[in-house]
């Protein structure tokens, strides 16, 4: 079985290598960078499949990270992850396409769900891009013959 890529955005260390510990003790692929601008430098050579990022980091923050990689690669899922307790900005963090939004301090059960039923969504869509390809070319196929 291939191991989910997942990179962690956050610009405390600390953070990202205690999300990057829970999660590759889960059987995740985990790679870490300090801030959005890296991220966006890491995903145009590393495919990630999941994304979790801080919101409030120098250099480019969650928010631009989650628009560009949305047009990067709109099938990779974004969490974010931050201390700002705020409704306003959970919203707009979905409303902008993040798949979840988890304030900090946070258990790391919830992380694990977050993180899992982003993983399932990614491959559901995936799986049934493949397979609306797969039935439209036998249709094509049927027609022609």
């Amino acid at each position: 079985m291939i191991k989910a890529k997942i990179l962690v955005v956050d610009d405390e260390e600390a953070i990202r290598e205690v999300v990057a510990t829970l999660l590759e003790a889960k059987g995740y692929d985990c790679s870490t960078v300090g801030n959005g601008l890296l991220a966006r430098e890491y995903l145009k050579k590393n495919p990630a499949d999941l994304v979790l990022s801080d919101m409030v980091m120098p250099e480019m923050d969650g928010f631009s990270l989650l628009e560009w990689e949305g047009k990067h690669d709109p099938d990779v899922p974004v969490i974010i992850v931050t201390a700002m307790h705020d409704v306003s900005t959970a919203l707009e963090a979905m409303r902008r396409g993040a798949y979840d939004y988890i304030l900090k301090p946070f258990e790391k059960d919830q992380l694990y769900l977050s993180v899992r039923r982003a993983l399932d969504h990614r491959r559901l869509v995936l799986e049934t891009r493949i397979t609306s390809a797969t039935w439209k070319s036998s249709l094509k196929n049927a027609r022609r013959s």
